[in-house]
């Protein structure tokens, strides 16, 4: 059912969705990466943007990623896709 209900919401996009939301949907799934609900989390975050697999900057960087001290949070993941 799980799996089921995860589809479900990759293709479910909110019209007023704000960049606080998705922030705390990455920092959801960034909480959750040992977790089942890790894969609702990143469906939920890829609908609600337009690059694709956005979700997948939890775990790799791309090569023009802006030079920041450690790994980046929630907020400055969310300002690059949104960018």
């Amino acid at each position: 059912f799980k799996s089921y209900a995860i589809l479900i919401f990759r293709s479910q996009t909110f019209s007023n969705i704000t960049r606080d939301d998705l922030v705390e949907i990455l920092q959801l799934a960034m909480n959750n990466v040992v977790d089942p609900s890790l894969k609702y989390y990143m469906a939920l975050f890829d609908a609600n943007v337009t690059m694709p697999g956005a979700s997948n900057l939890i775990f790799h960087l791309p090569e023009d990623w802006p030079d920041v001290d450690g790994y980046p949070g929630a907020e400055e993941i969310v300002d690059y896709v949104l960018s």
